[in-house]
């Protein structure tokens, strides 16, 4: 069968910073994938959340505070006046990748999907035993006082052989969309904030087992794609809260509810049942004392996941650390070295912000093992802003 060899472009940026992608240990294929991981369920890509092992609920801000914790939409720790508009992001881009997709991900910023030939040839490398896995998002967004305001589109694209049939190709593809609104409230002494999300999310999903020579063939893929994909929407909303103290070691405690009460995505077949959010409670801590004058030190430690049962313990703990260079409190910070640790093990990640201009990159690892499994993999992500505002 004629596939499409995978060609490996450059990533000066990711080079530079250290974070090449690899994958740890055995991938172990029998033993069973998940796609749908914990990182995966943010409605768009966030590099600061990805280095510190997602331990940022207590010290979520700029882009990352309507999903972490939307009671620091509008900014954390300001007792001064902040401009009417803080956030003016056109556009805000995250990338996500594995070792084996680099060039999936070339296709999917090229505007292909997954009835395009490119793509398809990338995810035939599941064939060959490994298992692409790319997303891409893109965020328009602005914050006006403590209101954001944002449009978010994502997709991720990923494949894995069959578990029992070497024919077969499993192929999970998710593109979603939908404009998002969120708003927050700060005491005056701004020691409690308070806030609230949501989006109208529409979601398009294909996931099933294909046979090679189907995948391979342009017009059977577009059929057999199409029959196969669902669509979906739905209204996911998430609350926050957070007290912190102003004394010497700040410290900061978060309690954040993502995807309250499980809601559902409702399918536009009327005969096909409704996807179930899971609802991810998450209670966080955090110290964030001033380092001399030049910078300050975020050190959290989380729990998330809280009521969801079939978790063990150890894999709702999460641990992060964030050095920032600058005034500024965290993403918004000039400079920042980020470090994160969770039961799959351990991420890290650089940030800058140069005028309009902000960068963020890190190499994420978590556990897509299903069942009982256990299957580490390592991910290179980045996000690309410009902040207008700030121009």
């Amino acid at each position: 069968m004629k596939r499409t060899k995978t060609s490996i472009p450059t990533h000066a940026i990711a080079l530079f910073l250290g974070l090449g992608s690899c994958i740890l240990g055995d991938p172990a294929w029998g033993q069973g994938f998940n796609p749908g991981t914990v990182y995966d369920n943010a409605p768009w890509i966030s590099a600061r959340a990805a280095g510190m092992s997602e331990a940022v609920d207590p010290i979520a801000n700029g882009m990352d505070a309507p999903y972490y914790n939307p009671a620091a939409i509008g900014g954390l720790h300001y007792k001064q006046e902040r401009p009417a508009v803080s956030q003016l992001y056109f556009p805000y881009l995250g990338l996500a990748y594995n070792r084996s997709s680099q060039s999936l991900n070339q296709a999917l910023r090229s505007g292909g999907d997954l009835n395009d030939s490119s793509v398809s040839n990338e995810l035939l490398q599941a064939y060959d035993g490994e298992h692409p896995y790319a997303r891409l998002s893109l965020l328009p967004a602005i914050t006006l006082y403590r209101v954001f305001l944002g449009y978010t589109y994502d997709v991720r694209a990923m494949s894995t052989p069959h578990e029992t049939d070497t024919d077969l190709l499993d192929v999970n593809y998710r593109e979603q969309s939908g404009p998002v609104i969120g708003t927050s409230y700060a005491s005056k002494k701004r020691d409690f904030y308070v806030g609230i999300s949501a989006q109208y999310l529409t979601r398009k999903v294909t996931q099933g087992s294909f046979p090679l020579a189907t995948v391979n063939d342009g017009e059977s893929r577009r059929k057999a794609f199409r029959d196969s994909q669902e669509k979906y929407a739905g209204v996911p909303v998430h609350v926050g809260a957070l007290w912190t103290g102003y004394y010497k070691w700040r410290p900061s405690v978060s309690l954040v509810a993502r995807n309250v009460a499980s809601p559902e995505l409702q399918s536009d077949d009327s005969e096909a049942a409704a996807h179930r959010l899971k609802e991810d409670l998450t209670l966080g801590f955090a110290l964030s004392p001033n380092i001399g004058k030049w910078g300050m030190l975020n050190v959290v430690l989380e729990g998330n996941q809280l009521t969801q049962k079939s978790i063990p313990s150890k894999d709702k703990l999460r641990f992060g650390t964030e050095l920032t260079f600058g005034n500024a409190f965290g993403a918004e910070s000039g400079f920042s070295i980020r470090s994160g640790y969770s039961f799959a093990g351990v991420s890290y990640g650089l940030g800058a912000n140069l005028g309009i201009f902000g960068l963020q990159a890190a190499s994420f690892v978590e556990d897509i093992g299903a069942d009982a499994s256990r299957v580490i993999e390592r991910r290179s992500v980045i996000n690309l802003g410009i902040n207008i505002a700030d121009y």
